[in-house]
């Protein structure tokens, strides 16, 4: 395994789906933060606590392709990891990542309570990431069982 070409997003939704049988689940093609920000932006972006949000550059400005390039250095790694993900996967996300980085750089767990506390019980049960459905699902059949 140690040979194997980490660096193929393209295998990994297969695998993904082969240790879920085992109760092995994997946020894809990001983190859990990643995936909860992007399905509930406007309730992350809504937390009591968030002031002003990350003071991102205009598009037009000359600073704002190295400030989100730096956000998703931040985000993703500082040994660049863009190059590790399919960056059309990816294109939904990039512009997030300022906020991804404004939000989660303190208090992961507070950000999240913060954010569940906006978001509706009926939006969370439809707009939730997929994955995180069916770990619940699992953990539901698990419990009753």
């Amino acid at each position: 395994m140690s040979g194997w070409q980490h660096d193929r997003i393209d295998c990994y939704p297969a695998w993904i789906q082969r240790l879920e049988q085992f109760n092995v689940f994997f946020s894809y093609p990001l983190d859990l933060d990643l995936s909860m920000l992007s399905a509930f932006l406007k309730n992350y972006m809504s937390i009591k606590t968030v002031q002003r949000g990350p003071n991102i550059p205009s598009e037009n400005s000359p600073g704002y392709n190295n400030y989100m390039q730096n956000a998703g250095n931040e985000v993703l790694g500082k040994e660049n990891m863009f190059s590790l993900y399919d960056l059309e996967g990816l294109s939904q996300f990039i512009k997030i990542f300022p906020w991804y980085r404004y939000l989660f750089s303190k208090s992961k767990p507070a950000t999240h309570l913060f954010a569940l506390n906006e978001i509706d019980t009926n939006d969370l049960k439809s707009n939730a990431p997929e994955f995180l459905k069916k770990l619940l699902n699992k953990a539901d059949k698990a419990i009753k069982n």
